[in-house]
């Protein structure tokens, strides 16, 4: 946007309300002054030295939800404001939307401009463009490309060099994966991301670089909540080779008509057919749509994943989605989708044809993602990160395998990666900064990936799965009376 004019200046009266102006449209929001408030609301200091340079200030009197906060050095934050429920995170020439409130605080004259981010957990263009940069310069974890979705809040190092996914449960807050940023600077990172957090902080699905990293350490608990498969590319062909079934598979969807293409990532005249491909699957799936790991709403920031795209007459019926993990050279496939008419054997097939690309590109590290939960033979995992469960956690994964089936197959998924024949089985943890693995915590992941409280995310999956019931019933009686 355009560099416009300060709103106004504020001086140490009260009841100043009148000396903003609207603003019909977003732009850049400038601080022209250089002076340091030393009252706000409760009339207290919060910071007393001079900013440089300062390009953005924030204060309010009215609710502000939902919004984070880190010391970069061209940004300053004058807190105390009544109601504020959280510190606010914001990059330099962000979008912001100007909040018409009235001041009641005596201060030092400055210009100011009080702002808001526009949405709950939407980044601005420059912060996801740093976060881009950093993930493809540092990005060593399999889940790092994914903290650029649709819902995860961004949190930048103050010399930014390090980017940390995240999202907000209650007290706790869920990273997405593990910071990223140099190996050396990791606990560096970590130290001063809890201590902005000022919340009880969880590493999900962090690597088992940070894993190794933070074993030794007392004062945080993890359990392993699963593992991902994962393939040298150069094994595949012998892989293939081997698998009489898999081969059988592919053939019978080329048989059925279908054909891979790959598409370009800045090609959007396919982006209609995807998302009515997205649409169908997500129907036909036992439970609403989940997000933060698993977000399905990504053809909006393909940009640098890789994309192929499944064809039968023309039609697209299915498509694959893998990102990149830089620094191991590899990729993670994150989606495979398939749409209605598309016949047995479509997801193998787009497998074989990532494979074959991954090959062609001589990349050195493949993986299907996690396998939540999996019991695949402990022997393929790391003895010594070995985290048994504490009894309640052991019965609640038991039970969710036995009796979740109906809405979501641990076992079904795990056969499915299984049968590719992975080189190797990682195991994949959960970590927190606690002395153990408290069960408010299991809560908060749940809330996390559902996207709200897990009980009305249960409530919706049972209305859900009813509705479906219903749908089956009624096609059954046609059947039989037509």
């Amino acid at each position: 946007g355009n560099n416009n004019s300060a709103i106004s200046s504020v001086s140490a009266t009260f009841n100043q309300s009148s000396f903003f102006q609207t603003i019909q449209k977003p732009c850049d929001i400038w601080v022209m002054g250089d002076h340091a408030i030393t009252y706000f609301a409760a009339g207290i200091a919060f910071f007393t030295r001079t900013p440089q340079n300062t390009q953005g200030i924030i204060l309010g009197t009215g609710k502000i939800h939902d919004i984070e906060y880190s010391p970069c050095p061209s940004l300053q934050l004058v807190s105390r404001a009544n109601n504020v429920k959280e510190k606010l995170f914001f990059f330099r020439r962000e979008w912001f939307a100007l909040l018409d409130l009235c001041l009641n605080c005596p201060c030092h004259r400055t210009s100011i401009s009080v702002v808001i981010k526009f949405g709950k957990g939407i980044s601005s263009e420059s912060q996801l463009h740093l976060a881009r940069s950093l993930i493809m310069a540092y990005g060593w974890n399999a889940t790092d490309y994914q903290i650029l979705n649709p819902g995860i809040n961004l949190w930048v190092s103050s010399d930014q060099k390090a980017v940390i996914g995240y999202r907000d449960s209650g007290i706790w807050r869920i990273v997405a994966g593990a910071p990223i940023c140099l190996m050396e600077n990791l606990l560096e990172i970590i130290n001063e991301f809890e201590k902005f957090s000022e919340k009880k902080v969880c590493y999900f699905a962090p690597g088992l670089r940070l894993t190794s990293l933070l074993e030794p350490k007392k004062h945080y608990a993890k359990v392993c909540i699963g593992a991902q498969p994962v393939w040298n590319p150069k094994s595949w062909p012998k892989i293939l080779a081997s698998q009489s079934s898999l081969r059988a598979q592919l053939n019978r969807a080329r048989h059925k008509g279908i054909s891979i293409s790959e598409m370009d990532s800045e090609n959007k005249s396919h982006l209609p057919e995807l998302n009515r491909c997205l649409s169908e699957w997500l129907k036909d799936r036992p439970m609403p749509a989940m997000h933060f790991l698993v977000e399905p709403f990504i053809l909006s920031r393909l940009w640098d994943r890789k994309i192929f795209l499944a064809f039968r007459d023309k039609k697209i019926v299915g498509y694959l989605i893998a990102d990149p993990i830089p620094m191991q050279n590899g990729w993670l496939i994150e989606q495979i989708v398939r749409g209605h008419g598309a016949p047995n054997g479509i997801a193998e097939l787009l497998v074989d044809a990532a494979f074959q690309k991954a090959i062609a590109l001589k990349l050195d590290y493949f993986t299907l993602g996690l396998s939540p939960l999996s019991q695949i033979n402990s022997s393929h995992l790391s003895s010594f990160l070995a985290a048994p469960h504490p009894p309640w956690l052991e019965w609640t994964f038991s039970h969710m395998r036995s009796h979740a089936k109906r809405f979501y197959n641990f076992q079904g998924l795990e056969d499915f990666k299984n049968k590719f024949r992975p080189d190797n089985w990682e195991p994949v943890y959960a970590i927190c900064n606690q002395k153990s693995f408290p069960p408010r915590l299991l809560i908060a992941i749940a809330a996390v990936f559902g996207g709200r409280s897990p009980w009305v995310f249960i409530s919706l999956a049972l209305l859900k799965a009813l509705k479906q019931e219903f749908e089956w019933f009624k096609k059954w009686v046609k059947k039989v009376y037509d």
